[in-house]
């Protein structure tokens, strides 16, 4: 174990047998002038996703630098997710999920180096090739510069930050709040209280694989548009309702985007409902679409 890392990357896992060792790979191969640290959480996992681990652990000379945590039993994706991270002593904490992984050996230099030489930056990340369920492929974003973001644009933007890519400032989650627990969108929540600090800086390179699979969080029914305006909500009792305006904004177009969707009339009226108690159309444009949404 490492005593005095400098990134600590926080790894969950949860059935994830068939990627688990591509992951941690991914973190071995890192070619760093600094230490880190593999904090891995196995959130009781039913698979052989442990047999796995102890097996790298025992045979891979590299895997000294992992701190291997198996739950006793299964405590759910968010408080393993916390129990990691309170776990982690690096100055920065570096995030990849079990089914994930690193494709460039030398990502987390280039990440802290940046965090290193930027203090007004509170968060790096980068691009990802996405691996669909029918074993194709696509690049995360389409984006071809390097840009700094606002926690106004991780608010109203579409998710454009693969998780597996972010790398940020250990001290901006010292304090973890304890509304942390109840969302289903970790991932989300940590890019919200980044943002309060500093900036959000983003690298168009790929360099890291993000997989959509059948047992990934991406597939949970849970994890629904509701689950992100909850997610949103209680961010922004947070932060004091600073930015009160626009994530009822966001709210309002996730409700309406979702109605959209439904294909009953009484759950597009229920979810109108919803969405308009967080604003009313404005525009004329916005009374037709939300006509158009219930006829």
């Amino acid at each position: 174990m490492i005593e005095n890392p400098k990134v600590s990357i926080c790894m969950i896992t949860y059935g994830h047998e068939k990627f688990i060792r591509e992951a941690i790979e991914g973190v071995l191969m890192q070619k760093t002038s600094f230490p880190i640290e593999l904090v891995l959480a196995n959130d009781c996992s039913p698979d052989k996703t442990d047999k796995i681990v102890q097996e790298i652990i025992k045979n891979d000379p590299r895997s000294s630098v992992i701190n291997y945590i198996k739950q006793p039993q299964n405590i759910g994706m968010m408080l393993n997710f916390i129990d990691a991270l309170k776990k982690c002593k690096g100055k920065y904490i570096a995030f990849c999920e079990g089914d994930d992984y690193w494709t460039d050996p030398y990502k987390l230099q280039k990440q802290v180096d940046l965090l290193e030489d930027n203090f007004s930056i509170s968060l790096s990340a980068h691009n990802a090739i996405i691996f669909k369920r029918d074993n194709t492929e696509e690049v995360f974003n389409k984006t071809s510069v390097n840009q700094l973001f606002s926690i106004e644009d991780v608010i109203l933007k579409q998710w454009f930050i693969p998780t597996c890519s972010i790398v940020l400032r250990n001290d901006l989650l010292k304090t973890l709040p304890r509304w942390l627990s109840q969302v289903k969108h970790g991932d989300l929540s940590i890019l919200l209280l980044a943002g309060l600090t500093g900036k959000i800086h983003y690298n168009p390179t790929p360099m890291a694989v993000y997989r959509k699979h059948d047992g990934g969080v991406s597939a949970n029914p849970n994890n629904s548009v509701k689950t992100i305006v909850e997610t949103y909500n209680l961010f922004n009792k947070h932060s004091n309702y600073k930015y009160n305006a626009i994530i009822n904004y966001r709210n309002y177009r996730l409700l309406i985007n979702e109605a959209k969707t439904e294909r009953s009339i009484s759950k597009r009226l229920k979810t109108i409902q919803a969405a308009i108690k967080y604003r009313l159309p404005k525009k004329p444009t916005e009374v037709i679409e939300i006509l158009k949404v219930i006829v």
